[in-house]
Order: structure tokens, then C-alpha cells, then sequence
């Protein structure tokens, strides 16, 4: 956490003389935590003041300015919070949901472009190891090996999409399979700024359609990929069979 810098200081920071590094982690962790501070672009603008004023406020500490050891303390406590009370949690829903479209698969194979995998679409062991040719595990290997992946998952979203912790488990699910399918680190990233905008301001109503254009129309995975983004929308809204 750059942030963490800060807490070697005694005196408080200036909001001005933070970093671009440091507004920028400082207003994903605003948003982690429900405080809308208008994305994370390293700007320190209204939005982001706004927010950490609310977020001081709620901590009762002073100076909505500045920035200190304390309140740096106060807030990777409260993120670690979020993550152990939900963010960590492994929803059921996207147990179900990710075992029907990754199917089980008892020995290793190449996904098709050049990474070996196993079980229910796992890349690497628990131990960080990676699955190799000529692997095999048993169904039971396979369904911790999920539980594994789907928790480590469910930790990163819970630290990076913000209000994560202001949704039900059925929209937690939804955005847990989406990342097993398309990587953990989309929110922010380029290609996924449609779904990282109406996450960021939290224009929930219209994520299962944003969900829509993850499909690769055109490839021979269209069809499967769009049944997917179809069921994951559902679950958001708590529909469908897996919510």
C-alpha cells in the first residue's frame, strides 16, 4: 500500500501532496468502501475531497484536508474488514454458475491458447504451482481447488471494484464468474470500460447489459461466451437458475 509511506510520517498530509500513485490507491480504496470519489484517476478532484471528508467524518477524526498515520491505519483496517466479512466469502451461486460453463476436466489439458489447466478451469495449484501436461486429480481435488480460485478472486474484486460491499451475494457471484473467465484485474483495465464505468458509478441497472459486450462476437466461442454473459446477467439481477 503506498499509502502505508505516509504512516512513517508524525505530521499529517496536505490531500495536495499526495503522489498520483497515492490519490489513486487512496480513491480505490474510497470506492472499496463505498465512498464515491468519482473513479480512480490520480486527480484530486471534488469528488475524491468529498469523499474522504464523509470517510474522516464517519471516523470522527478531524482536519477532512489532511491525511495522517491514523486515519491511513483506520482505513486498511476497514478494507481488510470488507474483505474477511464478504469480500473473501465464496458465494454459492458462483460455485454453480462457474462449474457449469468451465465444465470438470479430471485430466490436464491446453485451453487452447497454450495454458495448461484443470478441474473446474484451474491454471495454478493452491501452492502457486502451475498445472502441467500429464497432470490428473480427483473430483475432490478439483472442487477445493475451486473453492481456492473463486476465494482468491472474490479477495482481488473486493479490493478493486468499487461499492463491493454494498452488493448482495448474487451480484458478487455474477462479477466472480465474469472474472474467472476474462481475469480478475479487469475493473480499470483497457477493453472493460464500459463495465468499469457503470461500476464505478455504480449504474447497476445497467451492468448485465455491459456484460453483453464480453462475448468476442464473430470467434468460434461467441455462442458459449454470450450464454454465459447472459446467465451472469441474470444472476445480477437475481434471476435465472443460479441465483
Amino acid at each position: 500500500m503506498k499509502l502505508q509511506q505516509l504512516t512513517a510520517v508524525k505530521a499529517a498530509t496536505a490531500l495536495e501532496k499526495l503522489t498520483q500513485p497515492q490519490l489513486k490507491e487512496l480513491q480505490t480504496a474510497l470506492q472499496t468502501l463505498g465512498y464515491p470519489a468519482g473513479g480512480a484517476d490520480g486527480i484530486l478532484g471534488p469528488k475524491t475531497r468529498a469523499a474522504w471528508a464523509q470517510f474522516k467524518q464517519d471516523i470522527s477524526a478531524g482536519q477532512p484536508d489532511e491525511i495522517g498515520p491514523g486515519s491511513v491505519t483506520t482505513l486498511q483496517q476497514k478494507l481488510d474488514q470488507a474483505a474477511a466479512g464478504g469480500g473473501g466469502a465464496v458465494p454459492p451461486q458462483a460455485v454453480a454458475i462457474v462449474k457449469n460453463y468451465e465444465g470438470l476436466r479430471l485430466q490436464a489439458y491446453d485451453d487452447g491458447v497454450g495454458v495448461w489447466t484443470i478441474g473446474y478451469g484451474t491454471t495454478r495449484y493452491p501452492n502457486g504451482q502451475p498445472v502441467k501436461p500429464g497432470d490428473s486429480i480427483t473430483q475432490a481435488e478439483a472442487e477445493q481447488y475451486l473453492q481456492n480460485d473463486i476465494k482468491g478472486y472474490a479477495q482481488k474484486l473486493a479490493a478493486t471494484v468499487p461499492f463491493w460491499n454494498q452488493m448482495n451475494a448474487n451480484m458478487h457471484a455474477a462479477l466472480i464468474s465474469f472474472a474467472y473467465n476474462l481475469g480478475p484485474g479487469f475493473y480499470g483495465s483497457g477493453g472493460f470500460e464500459t463495465i468499469s464505468r457503470d461500476l464505478r458509478d455504480k449504474n447497476w441497472s445497467a451492468v448485465p447489459q455491459a456484460l453483453l459486450l464480453y462475448s468476442n462476437p464473430g470467434s468460434s466461442v461467441h455462442e458459449g461466451l454470450l450464454a454465459r454473459r447472459k446467465a451472469e446477467g441474470a444472476l445480477w439481477r437475481g434471476q435465472g437458475p443460479f441465483a
